[in-house]
């Protein structure tokens, strides 16, 4: 059925992920994490060039995909993947990630205060 009408090309999706990356739309920050991803396991047999995957992820953090791609970007920035090792700078992202998670936290229990 369905199966049969799309052909699978990972590599091909990867690429088009990766222009749609350059695009200014709001999920261009989802496409760029999702080109990483292409990359980061190995889809469709894709080098693990984490200068390419430092790339993509740092252009999802411009891209209004911050809080999804400092994860990323502290893990790589720690152990110094594709980019300069800055254990400092990597620490920093992770705890960004853990004050915005708290704050949405926040946030939800204050709207489900409010509603209940």
């Amino acid at each position: 059925a369905l199966r049969s009408t799309i052909p699978y090309d990972p590599v091909k999706a990867i690429g088009l992920y990766r222009r749609a990356a350059t695009k200014q739309f709001s999920d261009a920050g989802y496409t760029a994490l999702q080109a990483a991803f292409g990359y980061i396991f190995h889809i469709g047999h894709l080098p693990l060039d984490w200068g390419l995957i430092a790339d993509l992820t740092h252009m999802a953090a411009t891209k209004d995909r911050f809080i999804f791609a400092l994860p990323y970007i502290g893990y790589m920035r720690i152990h110094g993947l594709g980019v300069t090792k800055n254990i400092r700078f990597g620490v920093q992202s992770l705890t960004r990630v853990l004050d915005e998670e708290k704050r949405a936290l926040e946030e939800e229990d204050r709207v489900t205060e409010s509603t209940t």
